[in-house]
């Protein structure tokens, strides 16, 4: 018999709450919860802002668990997107990104020391890194719209903005790039 079935299932009571994680005091005392889970958010949510909240819901001892990807990643890429940018400029056209839209963290020591000053320390951390190999400009728009990666950057360019950057840009690809993503399981002291 599969273990799920040999065990008495149990009630539970969950709450859902549909709202910004900015706004998570709206739903949930101070001291709380025993864990918070800060799982590829940050792309959207300012770091220090999200960590603070959780600070602040968690208990003594609880656990808060980060997976986020960092401004290491895609060096290759940022790159290109300046060039995109600088023609675009001269031309007239609308950035490609812009840092505005950018809020994951510079890199693990700056979520280290986030974590560190809303009075977490830091139980287990892993940096990832993954090879990524793109064959054209649509190829990128396509995976960073797909993955979630790179969604709030580049889910604004419209079709007529993709043909004009990857008329110039064409000339950059193949392009291989690096993923960075940072993986930390944090307790509250």
């Amino acid at each position: 018999m599969h273990w799920f079935f040999s065990h008495k299932l149990q009630k539970i009571e969950l709450e859902a709450f549909h709202d910004d994680a900015t706004n998570i005091e709206k739903y949930l005392e101070e001291n709380t919860i025993n864990l918070a889970l800060i799982h590829f958010m940050m792309a959207y949510v300012e770091p220090e802002i999200i960590i603070s909240k959780a600070s602040k819901i968690l208990t003594s001892g609880g656990l808060c668990s980060i997976a986020t990807s960092t401004l290491g990643s895609f060096k290759n890429l940022q790159i290109l997107a300046n060039i995109g940018n600088l023609i675009n400029k001269f031309y007239g056209f609308s950035k490609i990104s812009t840092d505005d839209n950018v809020k994951i963290p510079k890199n693990e020591k700056k979520l280290e020391s986030l974590l560190e000053k809303y009075g977490f320390a830091i139980i287990a951390q892993e940096i990832c890194e993954e090879k990524v190999k793109f064959t054209d400009l649509y190829h990128v728009h396509n995976w960073g719209v797909n993955s979630g990666w790179l969604t709030q950057i580049l889910a604004p360019i419209t079709k007529v903005q993709l043909d004009k950057a990857n008329f110039f840009l064409k000339y950059f690809f193949p392009l291989e790039d690096t993923f960075k993503s940072a993986i930390i399981l944090a307790q509250k002291q």
